[in-house]
C-alpha cells in the first residue's frame, strides 16, 4: 500500500483552517463567506504580517499608531501648542502614507497639503468630524480627499480617497478604542471596491455608487446586514481584502 507524503498529509490538514467560500461558479474562486468564524481566520493572518502588526503597534516608536497615541495624549491633556499639533499631523500623514503605500507625493504636494488641511481644522472640531461622520456629512473624507492643485505643470492633482479613508480608520481605531466609534471609517480600497459589486448582486441588494464615500460605507453595512454575519467594518475589510487580493 503506497504511503501518504508528508506534504499531502499537511495540505490535508490545512483545509480545515481555509476560509470558508461561497462558489457562485465553476469558474473562479467564488465570494467568501462573511462569518465571526472567517474573520477570525483572517484577523489571524493580518496579524502575522510583521508590516500590519508593526504599524498597529503603538509600542514602536516609528508606527503611526505610536504618533496617534501621543495625538491622543496631546488632544486629552488639552495642550495648545499650534506647531507641536501640526507636528504629529505630519508624522501621522507621513507614516500612515509610508505604510499603506498611498503616494501622496505623487503630485509633488501631497504630504504637506493634506498636513495643512488637517493641522487648520480645531482639535475639536477633529474629534467630531471623526466620532460623528454621518451628522458632519463625511465632512473630514471630504478635506482629505479633496483634489490638490500643483503648481508645477509636469505634475497632475490627485483626488485621496483612499488615504483620507484610511487616515480616519486608524485615528478612530485608537483615539476611541473600545467604543463604536472605533469602526466609524471603513477603508477604501480598490479590491474590496472591485469585488463588492459581487457581494451586492449574490444578496440582491441596491446598486450604490461606490465612487462616493458614504455610499460605499452604506453599502458595506448592507452587505454585511444581509450576510447576518455579525461583524465589524473593520472585520469586513480585512476579509474581503484576504480572500480576493
Amino acid at each position: 500500500m503506497k504511503m501518504e507524503s508528508l506534504i499531502i498529509r499537511e495540505y490535508k490538514a490545512s483545509q480545515k483552517y481555509m476560509l470558508k467560500a461561497i462558489k457562485v461558479t465553476a469558474k473562479d474562486k467564488g465570494l467568501v463567506r462573511i462569518t465571526a468564524n472567517n474573520v477570525a481566520r483572517a484577523e489571524a493572518m493580518f496579524r502575522t504580517d510583521s508590516s500590519y502588526a508593526n504599524s498597529i503597534n503603538p509600542s514602536i516608536d516609528t508606527s503611526s499608531a505610536h504618533t496617534i497615541m501621543r495625538l491622543k495624549r496631546f488632544l486629552d491633556e488639552g495642550r495648545r501648542n499650534r506647531e507641536e499639533y501640526k507636528e504629529l499631523i505630519r508624522i501621522i500623514v507621513e507614516r500612515i502614507d509610508n505604510e499603506n503605500s498611498t503616494h501622496l507625493n505623487s503630485d509633488g504636494i501631497g504630504r504637506d497639503v493634506i498636513t495643512e488641511r488637517i493641522s487648520r481644522i480645531p482639535k475639536k472640531k477633529l474629534i467630531e468630524y471623526l466620532r460623528y461622520p454621518e451628522k458632519t456629512h463625511f465632512k473630514l473624507i471630504s478635506i482629505i480627499a479633496r483634489k490638490t492643485e500643483p503648481k508645477n505643470k509636469k505634475y497632475r492633482g490627485k483626488r485621496n480617497l483612499s488615504f483620507a479613508s484610511k487616515f480616519c480608520h486608524y485615528l478612530c481605531l485608537f483615539l476611541f478604542e473600545g467604543e463604536t466609534e472605533q469602526d466609524n471609517y471603513p477603508i477604501y480600497d480598490s479590491v474590496i471596491k472591485r469585488n463588492l459589486p459581487k457581494y451586492v448582486k449574490y444578496y440582491g441588494l441596491e446598486e450604490r455608487d461606490l465612487d462616493d464615500y458614504a455610499e460605499y460605507r452604506e453599502t458595506i453595512d448592507e452587505v454585511i446586514a444581509a450576510s447576518g454575519g455579525g461583524i465589524s467594518r473593520n472585520g469586513f475589510d480585512h476579509l474581503l481584502w484576504y480572500y480576493h487580493k
